[in-house]
């Protein structure tokens, strides 16, 4: 996974449908436990602690998690 990672810095993004179905699965399920997590406060993302972190963005920044939540299901069943 760390490998896929770092060649993915290479094209400024991860084409998780590229994956091998396996990997493809743990990365996305990787990624909807980190959404999870950040949403239900168990994970502290570091928005707050930024200069840009007031309320309105931390909002904007919630609904782009919320909506990447959304997403993950559909971009899976798409395979």
């Amino acid at each position: 996974m760390a490998d896929e990672f770092a060649h993915s810095k290479t094209y400024s993004g991860l084409s998780v449908d590229l994956l091998e179905p396996d990997l493809a699965a743990r990365v996305t399920n990787a990624i909807r436990q980190v959404v999870t997590d950040i949403l239900s406060g168990a994970i502290r993302s570091g928005i707050h602690d930024q200069p840009y972190g007031d309320a309105r963005t931390v909002e904007q920044y919630r609904q782009a998690l919320r909506q990447l939540l959304e997403a993950i299901p559909a971009a899976r069943d798409e395979g």
